[in-house]
């Protein structure tokens, strides 16, 4: 079974750095048959920070998790027909909100969705998968995966990668977890990321 199979309609919900042309180029990998519908803390204003905390600091300013998932409930319905999620960090959790909030046909992704422990009670109405990264600084990602394993519609992989791991801006940037992402999504083949046991 193949890792992702896009849809007709892909919202990509970009994580505390907004907007990048790294973002453009990832989400771009989700879409099919359109370009993809970015949702970005920043409204499409392209930003640039000094590092992660200026990024932080500018998110939670400007935007915060309340917001970005305001922002992402208002593309989903501007979207005639089936859309897919996919999020990265921050923009993970929203997309983890909205999937409970607005049921398939389309699907998840969350990438590293740390802030998805803050919401472990919501059922998602489509199908979800949640990659984790192999460890987080500020909760047991071990705990949170066996939480969530089994849930109707919920898949989780962890992963051997740190969190932004998809990221160039990340310190945790890892160019062999990207190069692995964009292959297994532009072969749409049965290859799959690594898991941690």
């Amino acid at each position: 079974m193949p890792f992702y199979e896009p849809p007709k309609a892909v919202a990509v919900v970009a994580d505390i750095f907004g907007r990048t042309p790294h973002l453009e180029e990832c989400a771009s990998w989700f879409a099919r048959d359109a370009a993809p519908l970015i949702v970005d803390p920043y409204c499409g204003s392209l930003r640039s920070f000094a590092d992660e905390a200026e990024a932080h600091a500018a998110f939670q300013a400007e935007c915060g998790l309340e917001r970005l998932t305001d922002l992402l409930r208002e593309a989903v319905a501007g979207v005639a027909g089936p859309v897919d999620l996919v999020g990265f960090s921050v923009g993970a959790a929203a997309v983890w909100r909205v999937a409970a909030e607005i049921p398939g046909p389309g699907r998840a992704v969350c990438f590293y969705g740390s802030r998805i422990r803050d919401y472990p009670d919501l059922a998602p109405g489509r199908e979800t998968l949640l990659v984790f990264p192999r460890s987080e600084p500020s909760f047991d990602v071990q705990a949170l995966a066996r939480s969530l394993r089994g849930r109707p519609n919920v898949r989780v992989l962890r992963t051997p990668w740190l969190h932004g791991f998809l990221n160039p801006l990340s310190v945790n940037f890892s160019p062999r977890a990207y190069a692995r992402l964009r292959k297994v999504l532009e072969r749409r083949n049965s290859e799959s990321l690594p898991a941690v046991p």
